[in-house]
């Protein structure tokens, strides 16, 4: 992505805009000539897809069955509170990729299969071999 950052020992990462030893400014991000651009319209018209969803039945009832589903999604941490030990929750997310034409829509399970809706940019660069498949 030519894209760099500093990484810290708990795994945050800043991201680099100018050498911290000459103060050059770093190459321009490629990041945008990768994925889709998602217009503000295409984004208003995403949030409306996720409305009046509270379990994975409604959203299955409604768009048919995931082209994809991703064990990792993402995870929820709250802190302790009132003497309660802090807590996580690990989300599975089902993914629909004919929703949008620029994003692929994702509706992120709970364990108690409450959902909630997010979206990611399409990847639209150059393909890569299955070498690279996970580096």
């Amino acid at each position: 992505m030519n894209e760099y950052h500093i990484v810290d020992t708990r795994g945050g990462q800043m991201m680099v805009y100018y050498c911290p030893f000459c103060g050059g400014r770093v190459p321009e991000s490629r990041r945008s000539s990768k994925f889709a651009h998602v217009t503000q319209q295409e984004e208003a018209r995403i949030f409306e897809l996720f409305r009046g969803f509270r379990t994975v039945a409604d959203v299955i009832a409604k768009y048919g069955p995931a082209d994809e589903e991703r064990e990792f999604a993402s995870s929820v941490r709250s802190p302790s509170r009132d003497g309660k030990p802090e807590r996580g929750e690990i989300f599975r997310g089902l993914v629909y990729k004919s929703l949008s034409p620029v994003a692929d829509i994702v509706f992120e399970v709970g364990s108690s299969d409450s959902v909630r809706g997010t979206w990611i940019q399409k990847y639209v660069g150059e393909n890569h071999d299955a070498s690279y498949e996970g580096k």
